[in-house]
C-alpha cells in the first residue's frame, strides 16, 4: 500500500534463486497482504509453498491477511471432478488456525481470467478490515 492507497503488488516467488534474506525483508517487511498461488496440478507445490511462507513470516515478523490460490483451474474446465481441492482447502485451514485471519482458498485460472479479480479483492477486503 502506498500513502495515497494505491496498491503495489510485488511477485517475489521466482525469486527463489536469490539468497539474500536481506532482499526478501526488503519486499516483505511492509506487506499487507500475501498471495499463495500455488498450481493445481501439482497439490505437492504446497509443501513449497509452505516452508516459503514460513520464511516470510519470519522474516516480516507480523501477521497478515493471506489468500490460498489454486491456479490452471482451466485445465481440469471440463472435467472439475478430477480436480482435488482438498490439499488447498486444508492448507487454507491450517494457516487459518495459526492466524488471527480467516484463510480463504480460492479456484482460478490466470490463462482464463477465472477469480481474478475476486481473488484481488478478497485480499484487499481483508487488508482493508485490518487498518
Amino acid at each position: 500500500r502506498t500513502p495515497d492507497g494505491l496498491l503495489q503488488i510485488w511477485e517475489v516467488m521466482h525469486m527463489s534463486g536469490v539468497r539474500s534474506l536481506d532482499l526478501y525483508k526488503n519486499y516483505l517487511e511492509d506487506a499487507d497482504g500475501m498471495l499463495l498461488v500455488y498450481d493445481c496440478r501439482y497439490p505437492r507445490t504446497i509443501e513449497g509453498l509452505e516452508a516459503w511462507y514460513t520464511k516470510a513470516l519470519s522474516l516480516s515478523n507480523k501477521q497478515i491477511p493471506l489468500v490460498v490460490v489454486a491456479n490452471k483451474i482451466d485445465l481440469y474446465i471440463d472435467n472439475l471432478e478430477k480436480f482435488d481441492r482438498n490439499e488447498g482447502l486444508n492448507f487454507a485451514l491450517k494457516l487459518s488456525s495459526a492466524s488471527i485471519y480467516e484463510t480463504p482458498f480460492i479456484e482460478s485460472s490466470a490463462k482464463l481470467g477465472i477469480n481474478i479479480s475476486r481473488l484481488f479483492n478478497v485480499l484487499i477486503d481483508g487488508i482493508r478490515n485490518d487498518l
